[in-house]
């Protein structure tokens, strides 16, 4: 959904009972997660993770993430990890993340294949071209069918 490229994360703290990750790309909002803590005894808090996709400016972010359960749920399991870790104050175990992710990718074969078609098309029509170039090249004609 939102590939490799490094988003720009802004953190609020409201106070005592709730902080805000806003994910942002090209100064456009993306998405945000919001973590509801509540006191669970002496030096303990529970953390409730949440996300919200945006309306951004271009791609209605919390349409998609609607759409796509797994995708969303997925993003949220990271991110229960990543704090998690934090507060632990251990290592990030991507393993944790792996069924979640593996839910989103199968989800997301459709668009997938379709992107790995795409890219092959494309590709073709770059050999096509190179072809083309190098025949005129080389003085190879075409003959009018």
């Amino acid at each position: 959904m939102f590939g490799s490229e490094p988003l720009d994360v802004q953190v609020r703290d409201n106070g005592k009972s709730q902080i805000v990750w806003i994910a942002r790309r090209d100064n456009e909002e993306l998405f945000r997660y919001i973590a509801e803590l509540t006191a669970e005894g002496d030096g303990a808090t529970r953390v409730k993770l949440k996300l919200e996709g945006a309306q951004g400016r271009t791609v209605n972010f919390a349409q998609r993430l609607a759409a796509k359960p797994e995708i969303r749920d997925m993003y949220i399991v990271a991110m229960e990890e990543r704090v998690a870790a934090t507060l632990e104050r251990r290592p990030f175990e991507m393993t944790r993340v792996y069924p979640a992710m593996s839910a989103a990718a199968i989800s997301n074969m459709g668009a997938l294949q379709a992107s790995v078609d795409q890219a092959a098309d494309a590709q073709r029509s770059r050999n096509n071209m190179e072809k083309a170039y190098r025949d005129e090249a080389a003085g190879v004609t075409r003959r009018a069918r």
